[in-house]
């Protein structure tokens, strides 16, 4: 088990977050969800960020490549993560965070 996990701690992980709030309309938190990029893209551990509205609901994706987990948990403690978590809280989001080892092929 420990042999895995320095394994995923050097390896690229995707990270897919799919979000929803009843407190505002999809357009509203994709462009709060925008509000992120700049400073995500920014981050040296960070290889790609792409945010998309899904066309069968009213959730909102992320989709980020870090280089490796340890990037990843850099990104959630950075101080423009932790105003948006602030922030946002009222707005009762639901979201649900999925992250995979990334392989290209």
């Amino acid at each position: 088990m420990k042999q895995q996990n320095n394994k995923t701690q050097k390896q690229a992980v995707l990270v897919v977050v799919n979000m929803q709030s009843k407190h505002i309309s999809q357009q509203g938190l994709y462009d709060i969800t925008l509000s992120l990029v700049d400073e995500t893209r920014q981050e040296p551990a960070c290889l790609e960020y792409n945010c998309y509205s899904s066309i069968d609901d009213d959730s909102v994706m992320e989709v980020i490549l870090f280089e490796n987990v340890d990037g990843h948990q850099t990104h959630m403690n950075s101080p423009h993560v932790l105003a948006f978590q602030a922030k946002y809280q009222a707005l009762d989001l639901q979201y649900a965070v999925q992250r995979v080892d990334y392989k290209q092929n």
